[in-house]
């Protein structure tokens, strides 16, 4: 009886143990593995719309980088002395509400960049023929000139002084606006801001 039990115990040991790896390899429902994620396209369209939805709250385009600090910075509104943004309306950028807003901003600015370099890299990855119509370059196409908006939109709100004087020498140059920029010197200025943005 002794030699049955100890024979089905290490079975049973044995069964238990070479079957643990598959029980623990169970992702959760509320997670995707990002090769599974972009197996389909319809994954890149829900990383695109995980992105503007992201975009669209108060920390970014929803108050803070619409309609709230921004036009409060730049004196859009009369600020209530006593409210939430007098801080802000001052520049008085060692505020801990100010710092936290600005905070914010770059925090989440960049959690969109990073979302839309993970899209990026896996449609450049990607096989066009998993698209249907033209979507591979609408998705595409959509990808970098939103990492691009998301940058230059940086470089517009803390760029500062260098901004301005890049400005100000376009002017100088009395280039209409269907006239493409092709200075090297224009160039680097703006390479160099945006290395200046990008290190803050």
């Amino acid at each position: 009886m002794n030699k049955i039990k100890t024979t089905l115990a290490t079975l049973l040991a044995a069964f238990a143990l070479t079957s643990c790896n598959d029980w623990l390899d169970v992702s959760p429902k509320s997670q995707i593995k990002e090769e599974d994620h972009f197996s389909r396209e319809g994954g890149y369209k829900d990383q695109l719309t995980g992105i503007y939805t992201a975009m669209s709250q108060q920390s970014m385009y929803g108050l803070n980088m619409g309609i709230g600090f921004t036009e409060v910075l730049s004196h859009s509104y009369d600020i209530d002395a006593s409210g939430s943004w007098r801080y802000a309306n001052e520049f008085d950028y060692k505020n801990s509400s100010v710092e936290s807003t600005i905070a914010t901003i770059w925090q989440q600015t960049y959690n969109s960049i990073a979302n839309v370099n993970i899209l990026i890299r896996n449609i450049n990855e990607a096989s066009p023929q998993l698209f249907t119509e033209n979507h591979y370059d609408t998705y595409r196409g959509e990808a970098y000139g939103l990492r691009g908006f998301l940058h230059l939109d940086l470089m517009r709100l803390f760029g500062g002084d260098r901004m301005d004087k890049i400005g100000a020498m376009m002017l100088k140059t009395e280039l209409g606006d269907d006239m493409p920029i092709q200075a090297k010197m224009v160039t680097k200025g703006i390479e160099g801001a945006q290395r200046q943005v990008e290190s803050m």
